[in-house]
């Protein structure tokens, strides 16, 4: 499907399986489709139609931590490849 405001979009449904533990077949291919780089935006309805269970919550969240700092690091060294400032001010220390 193509939706303009996002370009391709696809639709990961597990109908009749309950959101209570992330061991659902299409949960898993959305989350390989990510670490493939094949999916960039994850849109859902409700955080609870992704899972229900705390746990799973907090490995979502720990996940998307992590990868945050990546995409950061990514960003800095680009910057600085590009030999553009890697930081927006300059620090300096008075002694």
């Amino acid at each position: 499907m193509y939706l303009p405001a996002l370009g391709y979009a696809a639709f990961y449904v597990d109908e009749g399986i309950s959101a209570k533990d992330m061991k659902r077949p299409q949960l898993q291919q959305m989350l390989q489709d990510i670490k493939n780089g094949d999916i960039n935006c994850v849109l859902v309805y409700r955080l609870d139609r992704l899972t229900r269970s705390v746990l799973g919550v907090a490995a979502l969240a720990q996940w998307e931590r992590e990868n945050t700092g990546e995409r950061i690091r990514m960003g800095l060294q680009e910057k600085v490849r590009q030999g553009k400032y890697a930081m927006n001010h300059v620090h300096s220390a008075i002694t």
